[in-house]
């Protein structure tokens, strides 16, 4: 008795000690329970349903929570400031456990799915300012065993693919040039795929959202902009899949890899990255970089040498958007060495004509 009045005490104390903050990751980790009674005691927040499954309207009229109930207790979160949801979006990523990205459908925005610690259950998309909680039931342990056979999932049946994606917009299953086939988990695994590495990672998320977070301080048409960043940048169908469908000229490549390249040798840094993507996917044996982890790299190489130049050989096109360079790359060391090397630069443009990809092929 004295041990549940005291706990009863601590909860009550916590609980008071919230009430003037605003809403952050830490409320998202509560029972159902806990962050009903945080709200019904929060004097920001007016309250409207039923006990088990009510409203709240917070008297600043920039959020709204919404409890209901199915085979789970869910809670909605629905933001009116933009700011508010990208923050509490942030904390997620940093603290919560990604588990995947799904989407099964090119018409419904893809989903990011997280769990904290206590095996609640965070979603959110940016196609909408809504973060939802589903907490943790006795039945999930029923359905457990199913999930492999319930859980919708999409494979290209090319000879060389080997992952199943829980996104159809994933851009692994934008390079496909066979069918899609649609399956679940366990089906995939019998043939053996395994989890795509693109749909069960966020940090090309994270990356995206941080950079345009950066970008636009105002942002009401952010969530607008990153709801189109969902992994393939333009569509058209097909064999059911997803495309790109953007070419560069020959003529357009060849004067920006020019450019590009009397940039690297003028050492300008803010110049050199205007010629890449926001988000770009590889640099030489880094996928997926930062921007920043772009230019650290050039600082890196420029401590090494003096000077360097490039004497282009030839560019010729691969592909759609797809140039390969072969030059001779002169430089000096900082012993004064003069050396050379001569190699083939590939460059893989977005649509934007900006560098996605740079490497040595």
């Amino acid at each position: 008795m004295f041990r549940f009045l005291f706990t009863s005490l601590l909860i009550y104390v916590w609980i008071f000690s919230l009430s003037a903050q605003e809403l952050s990751y830490s409320f998202l980790t509560l029972s159902p329970e806990t962050f009903k009674s945080y709200l019904f005691s929060n004097s920001d927040y007016f309250s409207s349903g039923n006990a088990n499954n009510p409203h709240f309207q917070k008297k600043n009229g920039k959020l709204n929570i919404k409890f209901y109930e199915t085979t789970n207790i869910y809670a909605n979160l629905d933001f009116q400031s933009t700011s508010d949801f990208l923050n509490l979006v942030r904390e997620v990523q940093s603290k919560a456990y990604f588990e995947h990205k799904f989407c099964s459908s090119y018409d419904e925005p893809v989903i990011f799915k997280y769990i904290t610690s206590n095996k609640n259950i965070i979603r959110f998309n940016f196609s909408e300012i809504r973060v939802q909680i589903q907490y943790p039931s006795k039945l999930d342990n029923i359905f457990e065993g199913d999930f492999e056979l319930i859980m919708t999932v999409f494979v290209c049946l090319s000879e060389n693919a080997y992952a199943f994606h829980t996104n159809l917009k994933c851009e692994g299953l934008g390079n496909c040039n066979s069918k899609i086939a649609k399956t679940n988990i366990s089906e995939a695994k019998k043939y053996g795929y395994r989890i795509c590495e693109i749909c069960s990672n966020d940090s090309y998320s994270k990356r995206i959202l941080k950079d345009i977070y950066q970008e636009n301080s105002t942002s009401s048409t952010f969530i607008t902009d990153l709801s189109k960043t969902d992994d393939l940048p333009n569509e058209k169908k097909i064999n059911n899949v997803t495309a790109s469908d953007y070419d560069i000229s020959f003529s357009s490549a060849e004067k920006i890899i020019t450019a590009f390249l009397a940039a690297e040798e003028s050492r300008d840094i803010y110049k050199i990255l205007e010629f890449y993507s926001i988000t770009p996917k590889r640099y030489y044996r880094w996928h997926y970089p930062t921007k920043e982890d772009v230019k650290n790299q050039y600082f890196l190489a420029w401590d090494k040498t003096s000077k360097s130049i490039n004497n282009i050989k030839s560019i010729i096109k691969v592909s759609n958007n797809v140039y390969d360079l072969e030059t001779e790359f002169v430089f000096t060391d900082k012993k004064g060495n003069k050396k050379s090397i001569d190699s083939i630069v590939r460059f893989v443009f977005d649509e934007d004509f900006k560098i996605i990809e740079v490497y040595n092929h």
